[in-house]
């Protein structure tokens, strides 16, 4: 028994894994690869495009620092135009030309990525594409184009990562004879805080972009509704960058009691804003997975969400957060309020169960545990 474990982590060390990462997803994967590099032989690509949170030089230093193999593909231009199709084609002879044995591709490529791989050498059954939205979100810009995209990658691949296992067993019942795998998203760091919250006022927090499927609309309706007497005990912070802001500006009856910064959040910033924040609000009309909850669930914020199955899957009601109806602004008051004339009194039992519930079910000691348990599956399958 001794010399098969032996055969087996000698062989996991040796196993050749291209991981493929998009602007998009730099701040799910970068946590992992650290550790992935460690375990494995790893060569990682990164597509930076125009809009990125992430820098060349930062990826460049991290992959030095780290001792990382890997290369920075910069798109500059059009995704649908000549040369981005010039630099996919390049960027896919590179991914065949290295032999990997598994070949794990989180980014979407919309349009000349997958139908590339498609035609390419490499062998279906090696190409691993982790699913994060496989119901689409309705507000997203291009949601057609992109779901018949993602239907051509659901219909001519094999294996399949998904976030979610609400979203995992969706697919299953669409999709039959494919290798599907559930692994929550990684916790998304963005560095460490040397500050604490006040406990003068209770603060509740919405963080990230302003879609109509995040229903802040919900929130600030659920706010109007609290009484006047409680209104100096809990402050409000929204920040993120807004399209439509004076729509949701318009639903505010007293704007003393919040703290507004429309605007686009720098990775900088995060770390101070959630830990000096009591409660992460997130009363989403739709979720496949949250990356704003990752957020919190890294700095230990507790949630407070809309009883949506892609949100149970982390939140256990009254015990590491809170769930209110979807759509019900007097529900969330209901929960607000509760939390308020309480004085806060069972924060600490619900920051000790988010604590436990973390360390138990979704570290990163953990998550890069079940990677290479799937990179292993999908590597020994097509031996």
């Amino acid at each position: 028994l001794l010399f098969l474990l032996i055969i087996i982590c000698i062989d996991e060390r040796n196993m050749k894994v291209c991981w493929l990462t998009g602007s998009s997803f730099i701040d799910v994967d970068i946590g992992l690869i650290q550790g992935i590099n460690k375990n494995l032989d790893l060569f990682w690509i990164v597509i930076l495009q125009k809009e990125s949170f992430y820098s060349y030089d930062y990826i460049n230093s991290f992959m030095k620092q780290n001792d990382i193999k890997g290369m920075i593909v910069s798109f500059k231009n059009r995704l649908r135009s000549l040369k981005s199709f010039l630099q996919y084609f390049q960027t896919v002879r590179k991914m065949e030309s290295l032999e990997s044995d598994v070949y794990y591709i989180d980014y979407l490529g919309l349009p000349y990525m997958f139908p590339l791989i498609y035609l390419c050498g490499i062998p279906k059954t090696k190409i691993i594409y982790p699913c994060h939205d496989f119901i689409d979100h309705v507000s997203i810009p291009y949601r057609k184009q992109i779901s018949n995209y993602k239907k051509f990658i659901f219909r001519h691949f094999i294996n399949f990562h998904f976030f979610s296992d609400t979203q995992k067993k969706l697919f299953e019942k669409e999709y039959v004879n494919r290798n599907t795998f559930f692994i929550p998203l990684n916790l998304k760091s963005f560095g460490k805080s040397s500050k604490v919250v006040a406990n003068d006022k209770i603060v509740f927090l919405f963080f990230g972009t302003i879609r109509k499927n995040k229903g802040l609309e919900i929130l600030l309706k659920a706010v109007n509704l609290l009484g006047e007497r409680i209104k100096d005990k809990f402050i409000v912070k929204i920040y993120g960058n807004a399209d439509d802001w004076n729509y949701y500006e318009n639903q505010i009856n007293d704007k003393s009691v919040y703290d507004l910064q429309i605007r686009r959040i720098e990775n900088s910033e995060i770390p101070d804003l959630f830990v000096t924040s009591h409660y992460l609000v997130l009363p989403y009309h739709d979720v496949t997975q949250s990356g704003p909850l990752l957020i919190a669930y890294n700095y230990r914020l507790p949630v407070i969400a809309s009883d949506l199955s892609g949100f149970r899957e982390y939140i256990e009601n009254g015990k590491n957060g809170f769930l209110f109806d979807e759509g019900k602004p007097e529900s969330l008051a209901e929960v607000l309020t509760n939390i308020i004339n309480s004085g806060n009194a069972f924060y600490d039992l619900i920051k000790k169960n988010l604590y436990d519930f973390v360390e138990n079910n979704i570290s990163q000691e953990i998550l890069i545990t079940k990677y290479l348990n799937m990179f292993s599956a999908v590597c020994h399958a097509t031996d």
